[in-house]
């Protein structure tokens, strides 16, 4: 939505009729500047106005920027940034400082952020001037290559990147002609890593996906970097004539239309056509990047090395070009490959034959030749998992095989984070032979031949996992995931809503089922005929249209914001459903229902950025900040948990089930006065009894209250169920420690003995016992 125009109207009147408005001594020294024929001198954003003060006595030039709401996101982003710059000389950022209550007006207070003023001139008025001065955009272009280095350096990421946010220029006290960064509302820090963007960024200059999946993370910005660095190219091999021809909108060259249907983008098919092979070889990568997440680009300097390593071996060049300097005769039939087809069909019918005659250790092996030849024929594959339960007569093997089954999984799970996926398979297929029915292997198996591209594979290998075991919630979640990569929304539904009945407390699953129910939806009106309306307008974009109308005619009502975003939640466009919610709290004075949409969305989009963060940990396990962002991502997710269980308990106040849960969250976040609130709720459910009891005695024992501690363990003993074993051996350790970190070694020795008689090798009870035996026997 727009910002608040009844805002700034009263807000410049105040300023033109010079009333004072500013709460701090340092901004009520600026006088606020006008043009000569009357005007504020102010620029226009998207979620607030910037003007120009004056200092006085002084006379240097800052920039006011007002915002029309408070939001705590947009204050830790912008102290972040102060405490950044103060460690580190980075001359792509104004200098700045953020006054949350900077404004008073109307009875509110109001943010303001006080920058130096940048004079410059905007990167797209800057190529407009330069695009027939080759040097200087070759000079600008290892400018941009530089800030995404330096960016990258400082693990941060502007998220909002546009020709508008760059300027060639700098505030008065740098050197003229750098190339600066503006508008700091979305800049990402990996110690934010859970908050969302405040605006969307500029869809003439971002992948498309950005705007469905929300990769908003480290990562942002490597695709408006490519398209920024193939326009600059762009120009310097085809002078000013090309950008006049493409001038289009807030971009450069390229427009959304050409980022959302680059099969039918002219530029991008006459950048194509170019004879100048870095400037196709950057042309591609933007193709192949528009056909991947748009979190799986590399870096600028990656590609632009790839792409010259690429150009240095005689690629990308047209078919002519290669015939006329280095062409080679073409092979209509690779007899190599050819042969190789046929020694393993040979070598399958030989197996085949083995088997027959018994010998199914030998038939197995040549099987197990056969796929590590060809790894993407599943037809013999299948061959090979009939055999290995022949092996076993069709029966699962007994207990005894977990020993060397755990060593097997450790194993093809290291493979797998290691991105050895040709060897997990191979590995996976020889230790199936031990048990055919092994979900874990079938699992990192099925994982690996995804990353290998050999759909068809991954898919049986996760349904026969899934066959194996039809309530292993980990089977179900990594084949709820497959399918969804795979756009098959009807059967990941499926598998999410059969997690939420195993698992009634998972509440990702249950969003997921319910997302899943409308993206299927969404997946049908878009493969059926469309339908349109009045001035072939789709049934879709009337609705839009009439939700927009309701809401700019009742801007105060919670359910024209719900309405809304659950149309942009259909569309994909989760980010802008965030956004309307955002600027329905504010204009619908907090609902609660509003409160919980935006929870429920948040919640997802935190899903998604923690298996975005799973990605960039496997690709780039060297990243320096990796634990930081693991750690502000994790403490997140338990507080949005503990945000929406909360909201049930408030619908549901004797929901005893929702309080533990309660109390788990809030016991990993510390707030160990909260869990215990809860808990002692809790625990007057029977059945939760010695939970709540068991969860109290760790509050306690957290809190150094030893006798309370025990106490509650002790509780959580008598309230136990006979066939919690598991929880048995937990209480008895952890009461047995309890008391010997008292001295009370007899005791401890007691409950010991009790637990080395139920297990002894638990967490080497056993050696503690005789330990705690020793210390008790002394005088």
């Amino acid at each position: 939505m727009s910002i608040s125009s009844e805002f700034f109207k009263n807000l410049e009147l105040a300023l033109r009729t010079r009333k004072q408005v500013f709460t701090n001594p340092e901004l009520r020294e600026l006088e606020i500047c006008f043009s000569p024929d009357g005007p504020l001198v102010q620029r226009e954003g998207e979620t607030a106005r910037i003007y120009q003060g004056k200092q006085k006595g002084t006379g240097k030039f800052f920039a006011l920027k007002v915002y029309p709401w408070q939001n705590a996101a947009l204050e830790s982003r912008h102290q972040l940034l102060t405490t950044f710059q103060e460690g580190n000389k980075s001359s792509f950022f104004l200098p700045g400082q953020t006054y949350s209550t900077g404004l008073e007006l109307d009875g509110g207070v109001f943010p303001v952020v006080r920058m130096d003023w940048l004079e410059g001139m905007p990167l797209r008025d800057f190529l407009s001037r330069a695009a027939s001065n080759p040097k200087i955009l070759e000079k600008l272009g290892r400018r941009i290559l530089r800030l995404e280095a330096a960016m990258a350096r400082a693990g941060l990421s502007h998220c909002c990147l546009d020709p508008g946010h760059l300027f060639l220029g700098s505030s008065d006290s740098e050197d003229k002609g750098g190339l600066v960064l503006f508008d700091y509302d979305n800049l990402w820090f990996p110690s934010l890593a859970h908050l969302d963007c405040l605006e969307a960024p500029c869809r003439d200059f971002q992948h498309p996906g950005f705007f469905k999946e929300g990769p908003y993370g480290p990562r942002a910005d490597r695709f408006p970097f490519l398209l920024l660095h193939t326009a600059i190219l762009a120009l310097q091999v085809l002078g000013s004539n090309f950008l006049k021809k493409y001038d289009k909108g807030r971009g450069i060259l390229f427009s959304q239309n050409d980022l959302e249907n680059p099969g039918n983008s002219l530029v991008l098919k006459e950048l194509l056509g170019q004879t100048d092979r870095t400037l196709r070889g950057l042309a591609m990568e933007i193709q192949e990047a528009l056909a991947n997440p748009p979190n799986r680009l590399q870096s600028l300097s990656v590609v632009i090395k790839k792409v010259r390593d690429a150009v240095d071996r005689g690629e990308y060049a047209w078919p002519e070009v290669r015939q006329g300097r280095e062409a080679k005769p073409e092979v209509e039939i690779d007899e190599m490959e050819e042969s190789r087809a046929q020694a393993v069909m040979q070598m399958a019918s030989s197996a085949a034959m083995e088997i027959v005659n018994g010998k199914i250790d030998e038939g197995i092996e040549l099987y197990q030749e056969c796929c590590i030849r060809q790894p993407g024929n599943l037809a013999l594959r299948k061959e090979l998992r009939k055999a290995q339960a022949k092996r076993l007569n069709n029966k699962p093997p007994g207990s005894w095989s977990a020993f060397g089954g755990a060593t097997a999984r450790i194993r093809i799970q290291s493979m797998f984070k290691s991105e050895k996926h040709a060897e997990a398979l191979e590995y996976g297929e020889a230790a199936l032979t031990s048990n055919p029915w092994d979900t874990t292997i079938m699992r990192f198996m099925g994982r690996s031949a995804d990353e290998m591209g050999l759909n068809d594979t991954a898919l049986w290998l996760f349904h026969s996992a899934l066959k194996a075991a039809p309530n292993d919630t980990e089977v179900l979640h990594d084949l709820a995931q497959y399918l969804e990569r795979k756009k098959n929304y009807k059967e990941a539904r499926i598998m999410w809503e059969q997690i939420a009945r195993l698992q009634p407390g998972d509440y990702e699953a249950g969003q997921k089922a319910r997302d899943l129910a409308a993206a299927e939806t969404m997946n049908r009106m878009a493969t059926g005929p469309i339908r349109q309306g009045k001035d072939g307008e789709t049934p879709a974009q009337t609705e839009e249209r009439r939700l927009k109308k309701n809401l700019n005619e009742q801007p105060d009502w919670a359910s024209h914001y719900i309405e809304y975003s659950n149309l942009l939640k259909k569309q994909g466009r989760v980010m802008e459903a965030s956004i309307n919610l955002r600027t329905g709290l504010a204009n619908a004075g907090g609902d609660k229902r509003l409160l919980l949409e935006l929870a429920s969305i948040e919640r997802s989009a935190l899903v998604k950025r923690l298996e975005d963060f799973q990605t960039l940990a496997r690709e780039e396990p060297e990243w320096p900040f990796l634990r930081q962002v693991e750690d502000c991502l994790k403490t997140e997710m338990n507080r949005k948990d503990a945000g929406l269980i909360r909201l049930r308990i408030d619908a549901e106040p004797g929901n005893m089930t929702a309080r533990l849960e309660l109390a788990n969250r809030l016991l990993e976040l510390g707030d160990i006065d909260a869990a215990i609130a809860q808990l002692q709720q809790a625990r007057k459910d029977p059945r939760l009894a010695w939970r709540a009891h068991l969860a109290l005695g760790r509050c306690f024992a957290a809190k150094n209250n030893a006798n309370l501690a025990r106490r509650n363990f002790d509780d959580a003993l008598k309230n136990l169920p006979q066939s919690e074993e598991q929880g048995r051996k937990d209480i008895l350790f952890l009461l047995a420690n309890s008391h010997a970190a008292v001295g009370e070694f007899a005791k401890a020795v007691e409950y010991g003995n009790d637990l080395a008689n139920i297990d002894y090798s638990f967490q080497s009870i056993g050696k503690l016992v005789d330990e705690w035996s020793r210390k008790a026997q002394r005088p």
